[in-house]
């Protein structure tokens, strides 16, 4: 249901034909997993609004009244409610505002949007004859109707279904902007038996390359919006909104005067579920590295691709290579091509510093990548730290704030003064690794170098 108006037929303001190509295909399984990444089940005594924001009003303050659609009723919070695990819209004969009809009408414009994806949502019509037009569907949230393109998943009270096919038939749509004026694609499926029966499913497949609406698993709708098409549908490649409401009377249904509508009131919209799955491409880490930089900070930088899903990074550091702590966060920026990202960490513990990422997916689940180190020194040529300490192996390493270019005479002693090691080693760079016949006991010990430079360190 569109905001603006309702046609059922391609239009433009050049009056020329619009070509569609529509592809009867069928969508293969994908090759990565599908999860639902967003969902409500109505479970609660109230609409979430932190989920669900609504529509008041006939439009007229916003310059369209009758929503555009010549629609005779007025929507209002308190015709919308949560009751017996359902969302609850209910269209009812009263005066309201100057209208003689009252509804309700919700979105989630603000807490949610989304691009491609499953979105299916369980649902009872009421008996709609005569004049009631419920409507399950999508709006770009970019750009004017309809340059911010339109997705009908299901609406039923045409005018084509009556008078004996009203609660049987039910209509999906595309609407997008085309050289001016307004493009529309719409099909109808047939049902044998009254859909207002019962729940029935009503289901969205939205790919990059079609859109694809069921009825309880039944294909009745597919438009191409890829290769050449997508220059024209370009509305179908950006973040769309959900919308669920129950209208009475408009253009759609044929019926816009007060006296035509004849339906049973109050009549109730019921949807026991919404959900979205999406495929979810892993974001794929192509490089991740640590160094320190001329400010004597650690710089941290990594590239990606395939970020569609992805929401932020943590970039985490540890001292010892087992705990690690948030040091901050990284908005990602979502291409699927190369993305780009520099980090600084400006206080660096001297010695060893052992830094990971962490990805955090729209849903919330989380990748870790591998760890980098860096040695980091603040004191002079001629200091040297003991990593790890306390010691809880066999080996030790020696870290120099510069280049060791000689061989150095290495001794070990106990609190007593006993020496159990006395070793020549050069070290490699900046790194001397000291390692134990075995896991010296526990308690303090004093390393000294060429009988000048000593520190303490622990065993544990």
């Amino acid at each position: 249901m569109n905001t603006f108006c309702r046609h059922m037929v391609v239009e433009s303001t050049s009056h020329k034909t619009i070509c569609l190509t529509v592809l009867l295909i069928i969508i293969h399984l994908c090759s990565h997993a599908q999860v639902v990444v967003w969902e409500e089940h109505f479970n609660g005594t109230t609409l979430d609004e932190a989920k669900w924001t609504y529509d008041i009003g006939d439009g007229c303050d916003i310059g369209i009244c009758g929503w555009g659609n010549a629609e005779l009723q007025y929507y209002r919070k308190q015709n919308v409610r949560v009751e017996n695990g359902n969302l609850v819209i209910e269209a009812r004969r009263e005066s309201v505002e100057g209208k003689f009809f009252s509804s309700g009408r919700i979105k989630s414009l603000a807490p949610f949007h989304f691009k491609y994806g499953t979105l299916e949502a369980r649902i009872k019509i009421p008996d709609l004859k005569n004049g009631l037009w419920p409507a399950f569907w999508t709006l770009g949230v970019t750009g004017i109707w309809p340059a911010s393109g339109e997705i009908d998943i299901m609406e039923m009270g045409q005018a084509a279904s009556y008078p004996n096919n009203v609660n049987n038939w039910v209509g999906a749509a595309t609407h997008w902007e085309h050289q001016g004026g307004l493009a529309s694609y719409a099909q109808t499926y047939r049902s044998p038996t009254p859909l207002s029966d019962d729940y029935h499913i009503y289901k969205l497949v939205w790919t990059s390359s079609a859109i694809t609406v069921y009825v309880d698993n039944i294909q009745f709708y597919v438009i191409n919006i890829a290769g050449g098409a997508a220059a024209d549908l370009e509305e179908f490649h950006n973040p769309h909104y959900i919308l669920f409401n129950l209208a009475v009377g408009g253009r759609y249904t044929g019926i816009t005067t007060v006296p035509g509508i004849t339906a049973a009131m109050p009549a109730q919209l019921l949807v026991d579920y919404v959900k979205l799955t999406q495929e979810l491409v892993p974001v794929k880490l192509t490089d991740f590295s640590v160094s320190t930089n001329e400010h004597k900070n650690v710089a941290i930088s990594w590239t990606t691709t395939n970020e569609e899903n992805s929401d932020y990074f943590i970039v985490e550091k540890s001292t010892d290579g087992a705990s690690f702590k948030s040091l901050g966060t990284v908005i990602s920026k979502g291409r699927m091509d190369k993305n780009s990202y520099q980090y600084e960490d400006t206080t660096p513990a001297e010695g060893i510093n052992y830094y990971r990422l962490v990805q955090v997916d729209k849903d919330g689940r989380k990748t870790i990548y591998q760890v980098r180190q860096v040695r980091f020194f603040k004191t002079n040529a001629a200091s040297f730290l003991v990593i790890p300490n306390p010691v809880k192996g066999k080996s030790i390493n020696l870290l120099f704030s510069g280049s060791i270019q000689r061989p150095l005479n290495i001794q070990v002693a106990d609190q007593l003064g006993k020496i159990i090691l006395n070793v020549n080693e050069k070290p490699d760079g900046n790194v001397l690794t000291i390692r134990f016949n075995k896991k010296p006991a526990p308690g303090v010990y004093i390393i000294q170098i060429n009988n000048f430079l000593s520190k303490k360190f622990l065993v544990e």
